[in-house]
């Protein structure tokens, strides 16, 4: 008895043993993927070469003999003082008065309206910014003249000093105080030239404090004008920014918001003196929804209103009315104005208005400055003594008519030069691209062998350890190498050595029986569909559709399941099959009619995602169906337990289950009725905070209780030929239900349908894969992978990042105290759809009366098979975004789905990682 007690032991710490190591080369493989990812992108998002080169007062690039003895600096100065005041994603339309009826609309009418009356004392003008819309982006923009690349969004939310010549800079070189009250972003990317006694940064990225931020700015502004010590005064609001975020651009709080700031501006005309030029302006706009970060007009038309108590302005009638301006136009136009060096690496142009006012002569005369220094700029940049755009040319001119066309020609000439930069700022390094895709592409035959592979477990774990042998004696070589091959080639060839190591290792391994066993007929109509999808990657139109596409592929699973269920000769088995088939269908033809329009897909598709005022009822409804089909979520659990697995959830977990989601639906509600009363919500507003808390602690605690404990219950049954099955599978489906319910309160009420909706899915999809009915694991990975994508969609997401809800950020907190907590909590809200998949694959393989062995052999192969696919999106969206490299909407529509579908690949390569060593290690303890 004792020797069999001791072969027994013995028998499950080998067992043990080898799933640990058949988890470890297969996250080898996972992360050898994320290597390659990690090259393609290394090579795609490129940043551009800072010059650290400064101008000065003492070093002009045009001597203007006029101006020598009169001048402080480049230019005699218009101003001598200055009030900058940002207002936050302030769209051009909101300032233009309309018939309509939008909220947004004739609400801060004081610009416009002192414009036309008094043009000489005041200029309106549309502030066309680049993107990426993000205000940090658009801050050094506005302040270099000089334009950011398209990775530097991820510094939107870390700001860091701005290390290239700027504004601030060059005020702070002139002994100039400069203050700030508002978004702190500023602090971030310029806390060294601000003065730090009288500036009051706020936190920025609480959204959903809609007045915050203000109330601060304002506590100090007015007083600040009258009395303190600054020559740069910077005002930012965000008060208009977080009403779109939270509750879109036509909603009464805007009206209220942009009124607001509408009497701020005529407090601030009173108070400024003669000698005080008064800026308001917004650093970018926001689209329908009221979120920015892309490319559509509404996100990059902003606003931009200068005004002067003195007449310091003269119409430029040349250009016309309601013309646009850049942002970049800013600078030089500032930095003449308050008579400072232009930063050396700016490409914009002057706005001739405050200059013309002056006459012709000094217009161009200015104008002969700035494109001088925009020479400059150039010979530094490309190293090169001349360059196409050639010297500053001084023409001898007598008329205004001679000096306005010369303007004009060197006005164009500059935005000529402006395009030209922002096409080759666009650069990218094809060898890490080239050996980021194959990388991907063999890491995707490693998973199929591996995923074939008869005997997975143990060949995976025979093959770890001669495999990091192999990988460290290949590395070896390119330690000596590094002095002849330049690093950026030998590290891009460094890439394909793990994932081309462990293929061939596999190759050497692996059986390939597999080759001459044809597929069942509904995995190779899975695989059509799988193969369809990942293609579709090369079509602007099916990706900007993938929402719709995904909706289809779904259903299409749905009617080959119905087809499959034909093939029982059991007749209730059969119909039993078809039911839920037909309800799987039902469910995702409902989910599809929740839509969160992305700016291409234009009048063909109507947001209903969103809620406005005019669909308050439809919002209502919306919150009362989100809140029973929720409570009700706990016994569609123990129905199905009961029902098909035949084991029972203990009142205690139900109780649990139960709690969660009444304080999930507790706080919606109470959310519904604060955002509908900004009276209540200033008052009862913190309420939110104290229910998010509560349930995230909770949950969490439940969570971390419950895996703590978790071990695989063992039982003895006679139908087992070893005495060894895996019965008590509650343990799984609790920890899921947990990770559910948290990933349900961390969305909107038509996120949270979508959600439950998809639970139901995964639900029906197991009694069918329990039943006799099974399509097979190519098949329900597939769909899997396809559900997972077609509810990221429906709870509000697109692969734009405009579509990013950061409400989520701060549900739980109004500051950035741990600004992780707040990633997290965005990331999960943001992919709950793949995750709730991705999380569902143990209950896939911890069938009632399966063997622990049997079990993890499951379980590895649904894992490399659902991975599999997300690397075919992976590799697919890779190689389109490298082939489209310059392609009209790369940045827009291809670079934006290759990052997602990158995030995605982490996220669920993450989570597989984790579970796979954590059932190597518990499931047969």
């Amino acid at each position: 008895m004792q020797g069999k007690v001791k072969v027994t032991k013995n028998s499950s710490l080998s067992n043990t043993w080898n799933a640990l190591k058949a988890s470890i080369f297969f996250a080898l493989i996972l992360l050898s993927n994320l290597y390659g990812l990690k090259s393609f992108t290394d090579g795609f998002l490129l940043r551009r070469e800072v010059l650290n080169s400064t101008s000065s007062c003492s070093n002009p690039p045009l001597n203007i003999s006029q101006w020598n003895e009169t001048s402080e600096c480049w230019a005699p100065k218009l101003f001598s003082k200055a009030v900058i005041v940002v207002i936050d994603a302030l769209r051009y339309d909101f300032l233009i008065p309309s018939n309509d009826s939008f909220y947004y609309h004739n609400a801060l009418n004081t610009p416009y309206e002192t414009s036309v009356s008094h043009p000489e004392h005041s200029v309106l003008l549309q502030f066309l910014a680049d993107a990426p819309t993000t205000t940090s982006q658009r801050l050094k923009g506005l302040t270099t003249g000089s334009l950011p690349t398209f990775i530097d969004i991820g510094s939107n939310f870390a700001g860091t000093n701005v290390d290239e010549d700027n504004l601030l800079y060059q005020w702070k070189s002139l002994g100039k105080d400069i203050v700030l009250l508002g978004d702190d972003t500023w602090d971030a990317l310029y806390h060294e030239f601000l003065n730090q006694t009288y500036s009051r940064p706020a936190f920025s990225f609480n959204v959903p404090d809609l007045h915050g931020v203000d109330r601060k700015v304002n506590r100090y502004l007015f007083d600040y004008i009258e009395n303190a010590p600054w020559d740069i005064l910077i005002a930012h609001y965000l008060g208009v920014d977080h009403v779109g975020h939270r509750l879109g651009p036509n909603h009464p709080t805007m009206t209220e918001k942009l009124k607001e700031m509408d009497e701020c501006i005529k407090k601030m005309m009173d108070l400024i003196d003669d000698d005080t030029l008064l800026l308001v302006m917004g650093d970018h706009g926001m689209d329908s929804k009221g979120n920015h970060g892309g490319d559509s007009f509404d996100e990059l038309n902003s606003a931009l209103w200068m005004y002067s108590k003195r007449p310091a302005f003269k119409p430029f009638k040349p250009f016309g009315e309601g013309r646009f301006s850049k942002q970049v136009d800013l600078v030089p136009t500032l930095s003449l104005i308050l008579g400072n060096a232009i930063p050396y690496g700016s490409l914009g142009t002057l706005i001739p208005e405050p200059f013309y006012f002056h006459g012709a002569k000094f217009l161009h005369d200015c104008m002969e400055l700035n494109m001088a220094q925009i020479n400059r700029f150039i010979q530094s940049y490309e190293n090169e003594a001349e360059n196409e755009y050639g010297s500053v040319a001084k023409p001898i001119v007598h008329t205004d008519n001679e000096y306005l066309d010369l303007f004009i020609k060197r006005y164009t000439s500059s935005q000529h030069i402006f395009g030209y930069f922002k096409s080759i700022w666009a650069e990218f390094s094809l060898l890490p691209m080239l050996t980021g895709f194959v990388t991907l592409v063999v890491g995707g035959l490693s998973l199929a062998l591996l995923m074939n592979d008869t005997n997975a477990t143990n060949n995976a774990s025979d093959l770890l350890a001669i495999t990091l042998k192999k990988i460290f004696l290949f590395s070896v070589p390119f330690l000596f190498l590094g002095t002849l091959i330049p690093t950026h080639y030998l590290m891009s060839l460094f890439t394909l050595v793990p994932n081309i190591t462990i293929l061939l290792e596999l190759y050497r391994k692996v059986s390939f029986e597999f080759i001459f066993t044809i597929p069942s007929l509904h995995s190779l109509l899975a695989l059509g569909l799988a193969i369809l999808h990942v293609c579709s990657f090369g079509s602007n139109s099916f990706t900007i559709w993938e929402d719709q596409l995904t909706h289809y592929f779904c259903i299409t699973f749905g009617f080959l399941m119905i087809c499959k269920s034909f093939t029982n000769r059991d007749l209730r088995l059969t119909l039993d099959s078809s039911f839920w088939s037909i309800l799987f269908i039902i469910l995702q033809f409902l989910t599809s009619y929740i839509t969160n329009c992305r700016e291409e897909q234009g009048f063909f598709c109507t947001s209903t995602y969103v809620s406005t005022p005019e669909n308050t009822l439809r919002s209502l409804i919306t919150l009362s169906v989100s809140t029973l089909t929720s409570i009700l979520l706990p016994y569609i659990f123990k129905n199905y337990l009961e029902s098909v697995l035949k084991v029972t959830l203990s009142k205690r977990k139900q109780v649990i289950l139960h709690i969660f989601e009444f304080l999930s639906s507790v706080f919606w509600i109470v959310q519904h009725i604060l955002a509908n009363n900004s009276s209540l919500e200033f008052k009862y507003g913190r309420m939110l905070v104290y229910i998010a808390n509560i349930f995230l602690i909770g949950i969490l605690t439940c969570l971390l209780w419950q895996i703590s404990l978790f071990s695989v219950h063992i039982n003895r049954d006679q139908k087992s030929g070893n005495g060894e099955v895996l019965i008590a599978v509650v343990e799984y489906y609790f920890i899921f239900a947990l990770f559910s319910s948290l990933l349900l309160f961390l969305q909107r009420p038509l996120g949270k349908l979508s959600l439950i909706s998809c639970l139901v899915q995964i639900f029906i999809l197991l009694r069918i894969e329990n039943s006799q009915s099974s399509p097979g694991v190519t098949f329900m990975s597939i769909l899997l992978s396809i559900l997972g994508l077609s509810h990221f969609f429906t709870t509000g997401n697109q692969a734009v990042i405009s579509s990013l809800d950061w409400n989520f950020a701060f549900i739980h907190s109004t500051s950035a105290e741990n600004q992780i907590i707040n990633g997290i909590l965005m990331f999960l809200h943001t992919l709950g759809g793949p995750i709730i998949t991705c999380l569902s694959l143990p209950l896939f393989a911890a069938k009632p009366y399966t063997t622990k062995k049997v079990f993890f052999r499951y379980f590895l192969l649904l894992c490399s098979s659902f991975l599999l696919y997300y690397l075919s999106i992976a590799a697919s969206t890779v190689f389109f975004a490298g082939f489209f490299r310059r392609h009209l909407m790369v940045w827009k529509i291809f670079a934006p789905r290759f990052m997602l579908n990158s995030i995605l690949l982490f996220t669920q390569q993450l989570i597989i990682i984790i579970m796979c060593l954590w059932n190597s290690l518990f499931s047969f303890s």
